[in-house]
Formats: structure tokens, C-alpha cells, sequence
């Protein structure tokens, strides 16, 4: 049985993600295809209810803007993290329904730890350090993902983004 997944979103012509999973699929040699689905937030539900009524072999789907908040609306189960964030970036079919999880502070955190970019102290504070995290993101990192990050290792923000998103006042628990 040949597996079947995708990145869904819009716009999604740009992603690599097919590329990336089709070709890990071929060097681990799994059976599978991994394709870009253009799904606009107001047509999540609908496609869903297709794949739902179609016996195609789908194992899940990858989630990128504007889906990652609009999944709620459809997702059976969702984790206690995407909960905590708002945010989800994986859907997959289980028993219960369809789940709805998120990788994306894991994700985001070993890619900055990989990259030696947690923390550089500036100035005395908290411990004799002031901890600050830079960088610039876009709609490919979510606010919510940010806001998690910070609250976790206690440290300012200092960021270039595209939208401001008013960070939580209670503390987010992993």
C-alpha cells in the first residue's frame, strides 16, 4: 500500500517540503508520496470532509499558513502543547479522529541549539545575565512558537517580524 501525505496551505506553490519527503521517502525506501495541496482556510473543512469520504491511503498532513490556527476547527483531538500555543502543524487520522499536534517549538528549538544561537547574555540581570534571543522570522515561524520559546528559557525578544502578535500574560507549561 503506497502511503500518501502532504503539505497543505496557500499559498503553497513555493514548498519544498514535497521535494524534501519525497526524497527521504526514496533513500529509506518507503513506499510513498508527499504532495503540496492548496487548501485555503475557508475550504479546510470541506477538505477534510473529502479526504474523510475518499478510500485514498492518506498517513497525515503537514500544515503551514494560514492553517496552522484554522486546524482547530477541524481536528478531533489536539494536543495539550498546540493547545497551550494555538498552533498546529501536524494533522493525522487515528482512531479517535483526527489528531492535531505541533512540532514546531521542538523544531525550533533543536534548530537553534544546532546552530549555537541559545543565548548570548548582554548585561547583568536574572542571575548576573540578561538573556536575549534574536532573530527574524516570517509566517514560516509561528508568533505562538516564539511566545513558547520565550516563556520557556525566560528571556526577551528582540525580533523582526511581520505582524505583532500580544504575547500571553500567563506562562505557557510544556
Amino acid at each position: 500500500m503506497r502511503k500518501r501525505a502532504a503539505v497543505l496551505g496557500s499559498p503553497i506553490s513555493h514548498s519544498l517540503s514535497p521535494a524534501i519527503h519525497n526524497a527521504a521517502c526514496l533513500a529509506l525506501g518507503i513506499e510513498g508520496k508527499y504532495d503540496a495541496v492548496e487548501v485555503k482556510e475557508n475550504e479546510l473543512e470541506g477538505f477534510i470532509h473529502e479526504v474523510d469520504r475518499t478510500p485514498a491511503d492518506w498517513i497525515g498532513f503537514s500544515l503551514t499558513m494560514p492553517l496552522k490556527e484554522a486546524i482547530f476547527k477541524v481536528a478531533d483531538v489536539v494536543d495539550p502543547l498546540a493547545k497551550q500555543i494555538f498552533s498546529a502543524n501536524t494533522l493525522i487520522p487515528t482512531d479517535d479522529g483526527w489528531y492535531a499536534t505541533s512540532t514546531d517549538v521542538a523544531g525550533f528549538i533543536w534548530a537553534l541549539a544546532e546552530n549555537d544561537a541559545l543565548f548570548s547574555p548582554l548585561n547583568a540581570r536574572l542571575d548576573d545575565q540578561l538573556r536575549v534571543l534574536c532573530l527574524s522570522y516570517s509566517n514560516g515561524i509561528s508568533a505562538p512558537t516564539v511566545t513558547k520559546l520565550v516563556r520557556v528559557y525566560k528571556c526577551d525578544l528582540v525580533s523582526g517580524v511581520r505582524t505583532w502578535v500580544h504575547l500571553p500574560d500567563e506562562d505557557i507549561n510544556l
